[in-house]
């Protein structure tokens, strides 16, 4: 039973990195039904993208990312209990974590008539503390979150290292929580480029208080009443002084800009 439930949850990550957008258009759909219902979620699934950007390739050219050069890996391991699939063979490995526990495991997806040799080795890349992957995709769905991590691996850097999460939260709690409220939880796993800063700085604060959680920013806009500062990872506005929104800065010049 256990190796059919991974398998079953194993398939649900790897829909969520290559069906994704087709998942985002069912809940849009649903959402036009029951927009009371459904108007949070779908909110939160856009927060959360914005944050993990959805890796642009198809399931055929999914493993090929390593030999036309790797994303930039904007994610940061913070746990060294975790590992990456390297295995040619269809797999990955997969963090389950509900209430508050983690169950990890890695293994390659079998198919119906088969079964996995008694000692079968898989190959894997153990994570440490600090190492850097990217991020192949994430939404929620129900109660859980998925997201899927990646890193090219081994000695030519040419080999793609497979990591998808499951969060579960309580039922209904994704129905009204923000995307600062699931990344509180996936902290403890990893975190994005940016989150630190985004923790500091909270709606309504002064530039001075800005300034100096932060330091001086990189560069700055000015119009009207609204100001801008751009730091390395992040993106701060201001309203008449006070801090209105801050957002992951992926592009400088052409987000300060717009």
């Amino acid at each position: 039973m256990r190796t059919q439930h991974f398998a079953v949850v194993t398939r649900l990550i790897l829909l969520a990195l290559f069906l994704s957008h087709s998942s985002q258009a069912q809940q849009i759909r649903i959402a036009t039904i029951f927009p009371a219902a459904f108007q949070v979620r779908v909110e939160l699934e856009e927060q959360l993208k914005a944050r993990y950007p959805q890796l642009q390739t198809t399931k055929k050219t999914f493993k090929d990312i390593c030999k036309s050069g790797s994303p930039p890996a904007t994610i940061t391991i913070q746990s060294s209990d975790l590992s990456l699939y390297t295995d040619s063979r269809e797999g990955t490995c997969m963090g389950r974590w509900k209430d508050g526990q983690l169950k990890f495991a890695c293994s390659r997806i079998l198919k119906p008539e088969e079964r996995a040799p008694r000692g079968e080795k898989i190959n894997l890349v153990q994570l440490q503390k600090g190492d850097k992957v990217f991020p192949t995709g994430i939404f929620p769905q129900e109660d859980f979150v998925y997201i899927g991590l990646a890193s090219c691996s081994g000695p030519q850097k040419n080999t793609l290292g497979i990591l998808g999460f499951s969060f579960q939260f309580p039922k209904g709690y994704l129905l009204t929580a923000s995307a600062d409220d699931v990344e509180k939880v996936m902290s403890e796993f990893f975190t994005r480029d940016g989150m630190v800063q985004q923790q500091l700085i909270k709606e309504g604060q002064t530039i001075d208080e800005v300034v100096t959680a932060l330091g001086q920013p990189q560069e700055k806009l000015k119009a009207g009443n609204k100001e801008i500062y751009l730091y390395k990872d992040s993106k701060v506005t201001f309203v008449d002084g006070r801090v209105s929104s801050m957002e992951q800065n992926t592009n400088a010049d052409s987000s300060g800009k717009q």
